[in-house]
């Protein structure tokens, strides 16, 4: 019972953020802000946190086999998000010819897109937290913290990205919301064990999605958007908060 109510707890701090959210009056300034600040947060998610995890649970292969998995697991995470874009309404990342409408619209194709990765990344991370907390109590407390940590930016991302559609703002919360202590309720009820190699497997496809998520949809945000000064301020932010994760 302790591992779902570590990673129940670890899910709720994706209210937090969209608490956040609402409380800030300067929303297009947040929304520059929120978005600069989740991007070096969800590139140190994937390469100090996913892909070590990742080729640890393919170590029974051999190296150049791991790298091949890895790799075309992560590409096709890539090409899924890619082929999402058919169903979810039509943005641009050219934004000297985009109006106001256009450029909402594309924040919320932000918003969806990185919902959907994470909650993949969450149910794994649910699954990770249950079985941590039941071999160790504070160890999943730990997991759980910092967990909790770094899902609060990025909550603070899809509230804001979204914030002009306030009911599936709040549904994709909620998603959220539930994703981790979805993964361990999942284990709890089945008994199931996971093996490394699924486990890995779905690592490498959440790191593909969101490699997508950081390269081609925030990268070019910042750049549009870097000689204001809530750029600077949401990526130093982030680089602080990775610091104080990578201390914990």
């Amino acid at each position: 019972m302790n591992g779902l109510i570590t990673s129940l707890i670890s899910g709720i701090s994706f209210v937090i953020g969209f608490i956040i959210t609402k409380l800030i009056k300067q929303k297009e300034k947040f929304v520059i802000f929120a978005i600069s600040l989740s991007f070096p947060i969800m590139l140190s998610l994937i390469f100090f946190d996913l892909l070590p995890e990742c080729i640890e649970s393919f170590n029974s292969f051999i190296p150049f086999k791991r790298t091949l998995v890895i790799l075309l697991l992560t590409l096709i995470g890539i090409f899924f998000l890619k082929l999402l874009d058919i169903f979810i309404p039509h943005h641009s990342h050219n934004h000297r010819t985009k109006n106001a409408k256009e450029h909402t619209s594309h924040l919320f194709h932000i918003g969806l897109v990185t919902t959907i990765a994470l909650f993949l990344h969450n149910l794994i991370e649910g699954i990770a937290i249950y079985t941590t907390t039941i071999n160790d109590l504070k160890a999943g407390l730990l997991m759980m913290g910092a967990v909790s940590l770094h899902n609060i930016p990025l909550s603070i991302e899809i509230s804001s990205a979204t914030e002009n559609n306030k009911k599936k703002s709040l549904f994709m919360i909620l998603l959220l919301t539930i994703s981790a202590f979805l993964g361990g309720l999942i284990i709890y009820l089945s008994h199931i064990t996971i093996s490394p190699i699924v486990l890995g497997s779905l690592i490498a496809l959440t790191i593909g999605m969101l490699i997508y998520i950081s390269i081609l949809e925030l990268f070019p945000e910042i750049l549009n958007h870097w000689n204001l000064k809530e750029t600077k301020y949401g990526l130093i932010s982030g680089l602080i908060i990775i610091l104080i994760m990578i201390f914990i």
